[in-house]
């Protein structure tokens, strides 16, 4: 079976990495897994309908961006673009391509991709992970519940075995001492004997 021309392209330009231009020195603009420079990835970009200002250079965007460019490139002109290929061109067409799988079907927002592919869950209680929690935050929902009923409940009953209880009574003012009928009297009695008649024994 033959192979695909993208994965051939891949594979003897940049053995299947992103990578920058390393075969001829930092002066040549090559970058990404098919080693596009930065003149031809911008004007085959642009018609692929890739926004180059988020991707400038090839090695700047994702690999289904860059095999989706790639592809767009081959297309039209083939292996000629590509140096590690140009002993394949005019062969072309011995190459069998799955345009699904080298162009995939563009989103709505218009990058590459599963046309319904869903977008990731803003929160994990949305995707996935809720279906492994939703058991457990149910049963805790429910016993925290359970216990909220039980507390209410027992108050409730305590309430209702305790008589009401009645306010303190007011403090007792306090008791006046007893009155000294004697140590009022003495004096009295002592004027009376040394003051003579005159005063008697009340006055």
């Amino acid at each position: 079976m033959a192979r695909d021309p993208l994965d051939i392209i891949e594979q003897r330009e940049s053995g299947g990495k992103n990578v920058p231009n390393y075969k001829y020195g930092p002066g040549f603009t090559a970058s990404g897994h098919y080693q596009m420079i930065n003149a031809t990835w911008r004007r085959w970009a642009k018609d692929a309908g890739i926004d180059i200002s988020q991707y400038p250079r090839a090695i700047d965007a994702p690999k289904e961006v860059q095999r989706a460019v790639a592809a767009h490139g081959f297309q039209k002109e083939g292996f000629k673009p590509w140096e590690a290929t140009k002993h394949l061109v005019g062969q072309e067409a011995k190459y069998s391509r799955d345009p699904t799988a080298v162009v995939p079907p563009r989103r709505p927002d218009g990058a590459p991709g599963p046309r319904d592919a869903p977008s990731a869950p803003a929160t994990p209680q949305q995707g996935m992970l809720s279906s492994i929690y939703e058991p457990f935050e149910k049963l805790a929902a429910e016993r925290k519940e359970q216990q909220a009923e039980q507390q209410l409940a027992a108050a409730q009953a305590l309430a209702a075995d305790r008589p009401p209880v009645a306010p303190p009574p007011p403090p007792a003012a306090p008791a006046a001492p007893p009155v000294d009928f004697a140590a009022l009297m003495f004096p009295r009695i002592r004027r009376g004997l040394l003051g003579g008649d005159s005063y008697g024994l009340l006055g």
